[in-house]
């Protein structure tokens, strides 16, 4: 292992939350990297398409707004039959439904969110410039991306009252806790641990799934 010594002096900030009082933001001249604890849609509760829901839920934790478990959180996302842009499609984050596109989208996702706090914003449309000024706030973003990072693939689903609509076929979401030159860093609740769910994503990998939607929410 190569050891260096950086020139830039590290600074933490401390997040004066009433619930995570020691949350904390490390900054330098070029990376931000939030400390925020790991959540898993795999385990202890099994929600293979619970993601969003896991994601917001973090952020929410870190913040300090709530310390709801993630099963009651869950349990309280908005349902829609089979539209995302409404609430969770098929209301059912813990199994497959065949012919559904699974996800709750960022408008109904952020309407949940409020009832937690007001602080928590509809991002859709960011560029990832903005997503990084929000980092540097100390605010984590929950971020519509491609599972694994993998290239976008677009598929049209029925998705009720919307009709037909295109969207990312393999779309996964995340949080966002950071950034530096060369990536970005995530937390990821599709892994059983926080040593394998928060990692770092090249650029271009991040740019490419982020910006096939531009789908983002913030809890500041």
């Amino acid at each position: 292992m190569k050891f260096f010594v950086s020139l830039v002096i590290v600074v933490s900030l401390f997040l004066g939350t009433t619930m995570n009082p020691q949350a904390a933001t490390t900054t330098t001249k070029t990376t931000v990297k939030l400390d925020m604890p790991y959540k898993s849609q795999l385990t202890p509760v099994y929600a293979p398409f619970g993601c969003e829901g896991v994601s917001l839920l973090m952020a929410l934790h870190y913040k300090g707004y709530t310390n709801i478990s993630t099963k009651k959180f869950l349990d309280g996302l908005p349902k829609s039959k089979n539209n995302p842009f409404l609430g969770f499609a098929s209301g059912n984050p813990y199994k497959n439904v065949n012919g559904v596109f699974q996800s709750i989208f960022p408008a109904p996702l952020t309407k949940y969110g409020k009832k937690y706090s007001k602080k928590v914003t509809n991002a859709q449309g960011y560029s990832v410039s903005k997503l990084k000024l929000e980092l540097k706030k100390g605010n984590p973003v929950v971020v519509y991306v491609t599972l694994d990072f993998q290239s976008p693939k677009l598929a049209k689903w029925p998705m009720g009252s919307a009709g037909r609509v295109k969207t990312v076929d393999n779309m996964h979401v995340v949080t966002l806790i950071g950034y530096n030159q060369t990536g970005y860093y995530v937390a990821d609740p599709n892994r059983k641990s926080s040593k394998k769910g928060k990692y770092w994503v090249s650029k271009t990998k991040f740019e490419n799934a982020y910006n096939s939607l531009k789908y983002a929410v913030i809890v500041s």
